[in-house]
C-alpha cells in the first residue's frame, strides 16, 4: 500500500504531536533537578498515588491526541465513545511497552516502565486502592 502525500503529511503531524505528548508525560514525572540534569533520574516502584496523579494528565493528552485526527466529528457520538475507550486501552499499552523497550535493564527483569520514572512488575498482585484489591480490568473501567 502506497501512502499519498496527504496521508503521509497527516501521519507525520500525528507522530510529532505524539512525541510532544510523550515528552510532557515524562517531564511531568521529573523533579526540577532531574530536568536540568543536576541529579540522575532513578526508577521508583509505581504506587497508587502515582497513578492518581497521572490519570488526569493522561486523559487530557489522550483527548488532545484524538482531536488531532481529521474528521473525528463525523463519527456518531456513541461510536466516538466506544472508540475512545478502545483507543485509551491500546494507547496506554503501546505507550508503556514503548517506554519499557527503551530500558533494557527493566525489560530483562520483565518490568514495565512508566513515564521514564516508575517501574511496575506485572507479576505483583493487583493494585490496592483504598485498601480494596481491584483487578486491572476494573481499574480501566
Amino acid at each position: 500500500m502506497e501512502l499519498t502525500p496527504r496521508v503521509s503529511c497527516e501521519l507525520s503531524k500525528l507522530a510529532t504531536v505524539y512525541e510532544a505528548h510523550q515528552r510532557i508525560l515524562t517531564v511531568s514525572s521529573q523533579s526540577e533537578e532531574e530536568v536540568v540534569g543536576e541529579v540522575e533520574q532513578s526508577l521508583q516502584e509505581l504506587n497508587v498515588s502515582h497513578c492518581h496523579k497521572k490519570f488526569e494528565l493522561e486523559n487530557v493528552i489522550l483527548k488532545s491526541w484524538v482531536l488531532e485526527f481529521r474528521r473525528i466529528d463525523e463519527i456518531a457520538a456513541p461510536d466516538r465513545t466506544r472508540l475512545m475507550l478502545q483507543y485509551r486501552r491500546a494507547k496506554w499499552i503501546l505507550d508503556h511497552l514503548f517506554e519499557t523497550s527503551r530500558n533494557e535493564k527493566e525489560c530483562s527483569k520483565k518490568r514495565l516502565v512508566f513515564y521514564g520514572k516508575y517501574f511496575f512488575d506485572p507479576q505483583m498482585p493487583p493494585l490496592l486502592i483504598d485498601s480494596n484489591p481491584r483487578s486491572v480490568d476494573a481499574l480501566e473501567e
